[in-house]
C-alpha cells in the first residue's frame, strides 16, 4: 500500500491539489487515480520490463 501511495505522490503528481476549489480538486485527483489504474493494468499486460523500455 505504501508504494502505491509513493507511486501516486511521485509520478503522477497528487502531493498537492493544483486547484482552490474542492470541486476542481476532487476530480483532478479522480483523473489522477484513474490514469494510474490505466498505468498499473498496462504495466501488469506487457510485463514490467517491457513498459519501462517503450517509456
Amino acid at each position: 500500500m505504501e508504494n502505491i501511495i509513493k507511486e501516486l505522490k511521485i509520478g503522477f503528481e497528487v502531493e498537492y491539489m493544483p486547484f482552490g476549489g474542492f470541486g476542481a480538486n476532487a476530480f483532478w485527483c479522480a483523473l489522477q487515480l484513474l490514469s494510474y489504474n490505466i498505468f498499473v493494468m498496462l504495466r501488469e499486460d506487457m510485463g514490467e520490463m517491457c513498459f519501462l523500455k517503450i517509456f
